[in-house]
């Protein structure tokens, strides 16, 4: 199995309960670059976001299906359109037909590999940006409606802080692909003003690596795809531990070259905005209890895993006193396992207390 699409089932933590009554409950991360999902049946799944589209009758013919997801689709790009229907990890304000069906489809993936029967009633906690807007929330209902009996959204890093049993005294940094969301936790659910979100994000140090290793090597040709690869194998801040070497084709020919010095730089350039909002947040605790939050930072989402991050940060807070900033252990879950979490917890009666909830 491909690494960017990871199954499991089976989970022994399956939820036997509430299959058991006729209902199914998923957790669903819907990300710009991928889609994480929990389930209480106990499947665990990883896809890419995003679906291609046949361009003729012949690419129809080649790939033998209307449309291909995550991937697949990548393998046989050449015969598809591709779409990415979400943007700044939420759906465009003024998507198309094709982004619209893509979603649809990218939530059937989510249903179709839960393990989920036919008969039983949908119920799906699905983890958004921060800021993200009501007409895009609209939007997500309008296609959620068809497909679950359920559905709420709910904020990406409190779904994080839910996950991690920290939902007082702590600051949660989801660096994501489309976005970077961070949230204070002070023991209720947070608020607008307990939430920002930045749009430095993965898929920005991507374009940004490009452009930057194309300046320092026009003749080169990469992909975004290919440097997002370079990325999330070498990413570090800091101190290099060596040279980065990848494999890239000039001018028609393979050559390889040493990026460590342009992936230091755009991971690197996460930092400053991290730190400015975290240093921003901490002034909103009472100040008896600002040295527990400053021990309490969390580190989630793909970004989390750029090699010396939690330590650049720690580095660049240390005026304010102790700091401890950890990676969360399962980042790519973490979000949709907090969702799960509250599916078990809250009552659906009460989900509308939580944030906005649609139903069939």
């Amino acid at each position: 199995m491909n690494a960017d699409e990871k199954k499991q089932t089976g989970n022994p933590q399956s939820d036997n309960r509430q299959t058991g009554a006729g209902e199914a409950f998923l957790g669903i991360d819907l990300g710009t670059s991928r889609t994480a999902v929990v389930s209480s049946a106990g499947a665990r799944f990883m896809f890419r976001t995003l679906v291609g589209f046949p361009k003729d009758i012949i690419a129809m013919r080649h790939v033998q299906s209307e449309y291909l997801i995550g991937e697949e689709a990548l393998e046989k790009k050449t015969s598809l359109n591709m779409s990415k229907p979400l943007e700044n990890g939420v759906i465009r304000e003024d998507p198309t037909k094709e982004d619209l069906n893509a979603v649809r489809f990218i939530l059937e993936k989510t249903i179709r590999d839960s393990k989920t029967g036919p008969r039983v009633k949908k119920h799906a906690v699905i983890g958004v940006p921060s800021e993200v807007s009501i007409k895009n929330i609209d939007i997500l209902f309008d296609i959620c409606r068809e497909l679950f009996d359920t559905a709420l959204v709910v904020s990406e890093p409190f779904l994080v802080a839910y996950s991690e049993n920290r939902i007082v005294d702590a600051i949660v940094v989801d660096i994501g692909a489309g976005t970077t969301d961070i949230c204070i936790l002070q023991g209720a659910l947070p608020t607008a003003k307990s939430q920002i979100t930045s749009m430095k994000a993965g898929d920005y140090i991507d374009k940004s690596l490009k452009a930057r290793i194309l300046s320092k090597h026009p003749n080169v040709q990469a992909t975004l795809n290919q440097v997002r690869l370079f990325k999330e194998k070498h990413a570090f801040v800091g101190k290099s531990s060596g040279p980065c070497k990848v494999k890239v084709r000039e001018r028609g020919k393979p050559i390889e070259i040493d990026i460590a010095e342009e992936i230091k730089a755009e991971c690197e350039d996460l930092v400053p905005d991290i730190v400015e909002h975290i240093e921003m947040f901490i002034r909103k605790f009472d100040p008896e209890r600002q040295e527990e939050v400053l021990k309490n930072i969390y580190l989630a989402g793909g970004g989390s895993q750029i090699k010396g991050l939690d330590a650049m940060v720690e580095e660049k807070l240390q005026s304010y006193g102790d700091v401890k900033a950890t990676c969360v252990k399962d980042p790519d879950f973490a979000g949709c396992q907090g969702a799960l979490k509250i599916t078990r917890e809250i009552p659906l009666k009460d989900w509308e207390k939580i944030g906005p909830v649609c139903q069939k």
